[in-house]
């Protein structure tokens, strides 16, 4: 006999008894202990007797939308747990069968508890056929009944037909509201570390940053607009971004989501997550979870979970397939992409001159880490040491194939630009231009370089294009002018 578990408070299989109410599993009088989710877990599966629960269900059911939880491990360790109590086994079950990459499904036999027995009699005992005497009193409907039943039944349809149609406008405007296009950006939020090691800090926002820049089809919005929003948010630049501030800073900036992460030691096990969400209306529109079993090991999960995230926010599986080099190809070395973080953001905001000692350190650090190299060439090549600047230059040229997609064209092309071959150059920037068509640096290089080799007519349009896609930044009007 199969019940819902949800119709009564008892339920009994083999010499098992479920009480739902208490929360409690019993074995022939003596209670079992059960640890609370691998109890939802069989209620679940006991609303549904003989019937598939999906994996998603129990997910949906067990953890909220913004809850950091690597869910397949924690359902898998659920079920084991449910089925040592229940003294089952997966390969021969006996009640929880598991459906391979599905779900799983309860085959036990359930039996009628004395609650069932009473109503089930009293049912049989209403249904039995009524004497002719009853027969004859029962009152035939009037035809003004049935016309009234017709009209009822009309207006309850109207109704349901209108409801039913609310919901489904509700549910296409927040699917169109959740989708991520190509003209929208996304704010990095920073990562919540609380593993209590300082060398996570920073360095996973950068980590993610570099891996997801290598999409075409997503917009991340730039550190200097960031920098930009919190002062006009009245917020210093360190401003730390929680969730509450970035999700200001999101719809301040006329951003559509923002992404945050977690990092957290479990045991000896690392767990990270990624989560992005709707900075309008709180919509979680794609989260990733993983777990690995050492610090050597985060950076390249980051890296995965970031892929996956691409194809979870609309971009094609051609381009994350094409254009993603795994980020500890970039740099195997945590304390490596610290130093060229604060290299980045010492840049930013005190200049040139200031970012070198952490560049040279990252160096130090991972003698084969191109994205520094390449930075440290920038910065000699702006403080007008040339000789410093092509040696970096070279370097970063010579591992650009350890280079995440998008730096392996920038670095080919300010290789050319540093050693005068500007025409190679020009042809590097171009082909970035083709896969990176929203970047505006690419546009301003080529237009600064077309200078240089005197073709003014040429470098016109690359100029235009760099300012219409960063107007407030005062290099694009220079460059306008010096044409």
């Amino acid at each position: 006999m199969q019940v819902p578990a949800s119709e009564q408070g008892y339920v009994r299989f083999g010499p098992f008894t479920v009480d739902l109410l208490a929360r409690e599993l019993w074995n022939n009088g003596q209670r079992l202990p059960l640890q609370e989710k691998p109890f939802q877990i069989l209620s679940i599966l006991l609303e549904h007797p003989g019937q598939l629960v999906t994996r998603e269900q129990l997910r949906d059911r067990l953890w909220p939308t913004d809850t950091f939880v690597d869910f397949d491990h924690s359902i898998n360790t659920a079920i084991k747990k449910l089925r040592e109590a229940l003294d089952d086994n997966a390969e021969q079950p006996r009640l929880i069968e598991t459906l391979p990459k599905r779900g799983y499904r309860f085959i036990g036999q359930l039996k009628e508890t004395l609650e069932e027995k009473a109503a089930s009699a009293a049912s049989e005992k209403a249904s039995s056929a009524p004497s002719k005497e009853t027969v004859a009193a029962a009152p035939r409907p009037t035809r003004a009944r049935y016309r009234w039943y017709v009209l009822l039944g009309i207006v309850v349809l109207a109704v349901v037909a209108m409801l039913v149609g609310l919901n489904l406008d509700r549910i296409r405007n927040r699917w169109l509201q959740a989708k991520i296009s190509e003209q929208d950006t996304i704010v990095l939020a920073d990562f919540s570390n609380s593993t209590g090691d300082p060398v996570f800090d920073d360095t996973l926002k950068q980590a993610l940053s570099i891996a997801l820049k290598q999409s075409p089809f997503l917009n991340v919005l730039p550190e200097k607009k960031v920098a930009a929003t919190l002062r006009r948010m009245t917020r210093p630049p360190d401003t730390v971004l929680t969730h509450e501030v970035v999700r200001e800073l999101c719809q301040r900036a006329g951003s559509k989501a923002y992404i945050a992460g977690s990092i957290a030691k479990l045991d000896n096990e690392y767990a990270l997550g990624l989560k992005a969400v709707n900075c309008q209306n709180r919509d979680l529109l794609a989260q990733e979870l993983s777990t690995v079993a050492s610090k050597e090991q985060v950076l390249g999960a980051l890296g995965k979970m970031a892929a996956r995230m691409r194809g979870q926010l609309g971009e094609s599986l051609a381009t994350v397939q094409r254009l993603d080099v795994p980020l500890e190809a970039t740099t195997s070395s945590l304390e490596a992409l610290k130093a060229y973080s604060l290299g980045v953001k010492t840049m930013d905001e005190k200049g040139m001159a200031s970012s070198i000692p952490f560049l040279k350190r990252a160096i130090e650090l991972d003698p084969n880490f191109p994205r520094a190299y390449s930075l440290l060439s920038i910065a000699y090549y702006n403080l007008a040491q040339p000789s410093l600047a092509l040696e970096c230059a070279a370097k970063a040229y010579q591992l650009r194939d350890r280079a995440s997609a998008r730096e392996k064209l920038g670095v080919t092309a300010e290789y050319f630009q540093v050693t005068g071959e500007m025409e190679k150059a020009v042809q590097a920037y171009e082909l970035y231009i083709a896969d990176y068509p929203r970047d505006w640096g690419p546009y301003a290089n080529v237009g600064v370089d077309y200078l240089n080799m005197g073709q003014h007519d040429k470098a016109l349009g690359p100029l235009r294009k760099a300012f219409e896609l960063a107007p407030n930044l005062p290099i694009s009007y220079e460059n306008l002018a010096i044409d």
